[in-house]
């Protein structure tokens, strides 16, 4: 017999460690009754304890917190048997195994309620740190790396393999910025002649995933009227789920800058617009502008010009077929929060008055501006079945 419909996190990890090899290691800042025999649980990035550790496993309590807690595993050296637990999402959890590791020998990924869990099998023992971090990369495809910048310090960015919790010195690959409410002296870095620029944390604010929150999902129609969001309301990719089929929300006057940039990045109308084509405009530019000042992106570009670093905060090896501004905006950030290959801005006589979504590689794209990679064209990137994002902002300005 399965597991019931609700499960507890608890009795997945239980299940995960049911014939995992030993010794094994829960990784999670969440409050777990781990009762499993030889099995150890540490909070993210606190080092496993001495010896070899075979099994290891992950426990996040959403999307947003997997990714935020892949940047800052530390080093949690090798193992062979790999798991990951999200304790509230509506997805599987899954990923593709790099053509470096060794051989997958078994891989089980579930669903069950709201409680997302995969294990992994492999061959041979490997670096646990990048399949954890594959994990939290695979649950949204957002274009990750840094862009030229390295950061360490008081803020963790999502999903991010070069972060660094403090600047070492020795460090092959030194942080550029540090982010720290009280600056100290900072020996220079052999590798870039010169010590990171260190930079209050209140100066750049607090980055909000665009991986996380955007308008994938988002609807035109509606089967709810506006709604009150209580005084308490939280911002969690749970929160945006459940307001996809609703006109729009009134936050309380005292609504905290992180829910309401974190709505606005997702599209959510936080006025109330009867017209279902004014109120996606409303959206289109309440998130446009949110994504361009609260996102991943556009805090790493704050970072850069305070520290005067070179960012990358568009890549320079794209192909974009438009030169109006705004349709070169809404495709470049379509592109960083779909991770897709091919991004198409339908011309308005092609517009199927579709909202934006994923769309088949195989299916006829219509016409309009694109944006992709160099190296190939969207013919080709729709044979090869790379992943198509299709976007409706000009249509709805």
């Amino acid at each position: 017999m399965g597991m019931p419909a609700t499960v507890a996190p608890d009795d997945v990890v239980a299940r995960l460690l049911e014939g995992a090899r030993r010794p094994a290691a829960v990784v999670s800042d969440l409050p777990l009754r781990v009762t499993a025999p030889d099995t150890v649980v540490c909070r993210v990035g606190e080092p496993l304890p001495e010896g070899q550790i075979r099994t290891v496993i992950l426990v996040a309590a959403d999307i947003e917190t997997l990714r935020v807690d892949a940047s800052r595993l530390g080093n949690l050296r090798w193992a062979r048997t790999l798991g990951c637990v999200v304790a509230d999402t509506s997805t599987v959890v899954g990923m593709r195994p790099h053509p470096s590791w060794p051989v997958v020998h078994d891989l089980d990924a579930r669903l069950e309620g709201r409680v997302a869990s995969t294990r992994i099998d492999f061959a041979a023992r490997l670096e646990v740190a990048p399949v954890l971090m594959a994990f939290a990369q695979a649950t949204a495809p957002v274009l990750p790396g840094p862009g030229g910048l390295r950061v360490a310090g008081a803020i963790v960015p999502p999903a991010d393999a070069s972060y660094a919790a403090a600047y070492d010195v020795d460090d092959e690959r030194p942080a550029d910025v540090v982010l720290t409410a009280a600056p100290t002296d900072l020996p220079v870095s052999p590798v870039i002649g010169r010590a990171p620029t260190q930079v209050d944390p209140a100066e750049v604010g607090v980055p909000l995933d665009e991986a996380v929150y955007n308008p994938i999902g988002f609807r035109r129609d509606w089967t709810r009227p506006m709604l009150d969001l209580p005084d308490d309301a939280v911002l969690t990719p749970a929160l945006v789920a459940s307001l996809r089929d609703v006109q729009g929300v009134r936050l309380a006057a005292g609504a905290s800058e992180r829910l309401r940039a974190g709505l606005a990045m997702a599209g959510v109308p936080t006025e109330q617009v009867d017209d279902p084509l004014e109120r996606e405009r409303h959206s289109v530019r309440t998130r446009r502008a949110a994504l361009l000042a609260h996102s991943t992106t556009a805090w790493r570009a704050r970072l850069a010009a305070v520290a005067g670093v070179r960012f990358e905060e568009h890549p320079a090896a794209v192909v974009v077929t438009t030169e109006t501004p705004d349709e070169v905006t809404d495709l470049m950030l379509a592109r960083r929060y779909s991770g897709a290959d091919l991004v198409v801005l339908p011309d308005e006589d092609s517009n199927d008055r579709g909202t934006e979504c994923f769309t088949a590689p195989t299916a006829s794209l219509p016409a309009g501006a694109v944006v992709h990679a160099r190296g190939r064209t969207p013919a080709e990137i729709v044979a090869s079945g790379g992943t198509v994002y299709v976007t409706h902002a000009r249509s709805a300005l």
